[in-house]
């Protein structure tokens, strides 16, 4: 199965130098030969392989890590303004004033970061305005809950 996998870039092409080294779920990793030091020393390796070397390597990321699923998620699911990739974003938010169970941590971070994880997967304008209004919303109602709106907690949330 590995040599049927590697063959697929067996071109001569710049894609011989990509070799996968197991099956997805078999702690799947891609050795790269040449010295790769950036983007463009990648582009120019995978611009020469076929389309199903391509599909096998873009499988191989999204089994790799629940980051790399949400983002592909995210990424065809983009012209849909409310989708799920929106939902699932927007419930990393709302978990880290009001999660399903326990107290909120408040994980500020951690809040922004999915926002920010969002708009580079999408690029959509209208669901990025829509989970940095859903922040501010449940930051708001995080506030009035714990009975304080002192100037140093509404700050910390609101400068963001």
């Amino acid at each position: 199965m590995v040599a049927a996998r590697q063959s697929l870039c067996d071109d001569k092409d710049s894609c011989h130098d990509l070799a996968l080294g197991s099956l997805p779920g078999m702690n799947a990793e891609l050795k790269i030969t040449k010295r790769a030091t950036g983007w463009s020393a990648i582009r120019r390796q995978i611009a020469g392989c076929p389309k199903p070397a391509l599909l096998a390597l873009v499988k191989d990321l999204h089994d790799a890590s629940p980051e790399n699923r949400d983002f592909l998620r995210a990424r065809f699911d983009a012209k849909n303004t409310g989708g799920d990739a929106l939902e699932k974003y927007r419930r990393k938010i709302v978990e880290q004033f009001f999660p399903r169970r326990g107290f909120g941590k408040l994980k500020l971070a951690e809040a922004r970061k999915a926002i920010r994880d969002y708009r580079k997967a999408t690029g959509n304008v209208a669901g990025t305005i829509d989970l940095m209004l859903a922040y501010v919303e449940n930051g708001t109602e995080f506030t009035q809950q714990l009975g304080t709106s002192t100037k140093p907690t509404t700050t910390a949330w609101s400068r963001s």
